[in-house]
């Protein structure tokens, strides 16, 4: 899923090298379009990520791939998007007019996200990370400046969704 703060991007705008390259090793790849604000709002954007999850689910056989594998990503507004999913699977919650439908997935890629709290002047120095390289003012700076963070829109960080893991005694073989 592309990146733009969930207000900008499409489709053909972001990873189109990754995407080539992952197809010539094999993979199938879907990049799909969500829709934006300021029209659509949470959860509008994961229901359509959702979407596209069921309909791969449906299709994967046409073209050659297993639906029992199923990896989602995204870059910044498209990584939130893809680590609530991989924490809401099969939520109803998110899923109305299809809650049947198999959401799940194997895994997510969250690339250029930031999951420390955010405050109205940007993220704390004690949470950058310890590299300057990594740390991405853009990214926290878009997200004041329009007054939307995840980490201040109840239900929209994947963090809120986490859950410990169970012991393995406890997981099936």
């Amino acid at each position: 899923m592309h990146g733009g703060h969930y207000d900008g991007g499409h489709k053909n705008s972001q990873s189109l090298p990754l995407i080539y390259r992952l197809a010539g090793q094999g993979w199938v790849c879907v990049s799909a379009n969500y829709r934006l604000r300021p029209e659509f709002q949470h959860p509008d954007h994961l229901i359509d990520l959702k979407r596209v999850i069921a309909w791969v689910r449906e299709h994967a056989h046409e073209y050659g791939a297993d639906p029992t594998t199923l990896f989602v990503a995204g870059s910044s507004a498209g990584g939130h998007m893809a680590g609530l999913a991989a924490l809401t699977q099969n939520d109803p919650a998110f899923q109305a007019g299809f809650e049947d439908a198999d959401t799940s997935v194997t895994g997510a890629i969250y690339l250029n996200g930031w999951y420390a709290p955010i405050s109205a002047r940007g993220p704390s120095p004690r949470s950058w990370p310890a590299s300057p390289r990594t740390h991405r003012p853009s990214s926290w700076h878009t997200a004041t400046r329009t007054r939307w963070c995840p980490q201040r829109t109840p239900g929209t960080s994947p963090t809120g969704y986490a859950r410990p893991r169970p012991p393995p005694s406890s997981m099936p073989s």
